[in-house]
């Protein structure tokens, strides 16, 4: 039912909303336009399926009861506490919302494999304008419903 192949080629991934691993490599959680399909339910299981396989290398000055509080669902954890990428359209105007790694929560920071893929993505699904706002700062969301140009930050 979940697709958890790793993806590297940008025509297989192309149109397709997912989350990007530290490595670099695309995860398909559902096709952009479509009503099935959910980040929160493929992270959850994501994360059953790989317990103990995913690194989880915390540094000793994290607060984890603050931390932990900032965390609001299954796919906060896999980008926050992973190091994961978010990857996502809102479902009525189709703009890019794209969720970093936020460094305050638990020194986790996208990697640069991570970052080139979603370079390439963005390139690729001709969203140029989530490329200026996203690469300006990588302790951000980015959601291309304001008018492609408001950072929210944690």
């Amino acid at each position: 039912m979940y697709d958890f192949k790793k993806y590297d080629d940008l025509i297989e991934i192309k149109d397709y909303d997912g989350f990007i691993s530290p490595e670099g490599y695309f995860y398909k959680v559902k096709k952009r336009r479509s009503n099935v399909g959910d980040h929160n339910v493929w992270a959850e299981q994501f994360i059953r399926e790989n317990n103990g396989k995913i690194d989880l290398n915390l540094k000793d000055n994290v607060s984890m009861l603050f931390s932990l509080s900032k965390l609001s669902g299954p796919s906060d954890i896999l980008v926050h506490l992973y190091g994961y990428i978010y990857y996502s359209h809102d479902g009525l105007l189709y703009k890019p919302i794209i969720k970093l790694p936020n460094r305050i929560l638990f020194n986790k920071s996208a990697s640069n494999e991570a970052l080139d893929m979603l370079f390439d993505i963005l390139i690729i699904n001709n969203e140029k304008a989530a490329i200026k706002s996203i690469f300006e700062d990588e302790n951000l969301t980015y959601s291309g419903l304001d008018n492609d140009t408001t950072i929210h930050r944690l």
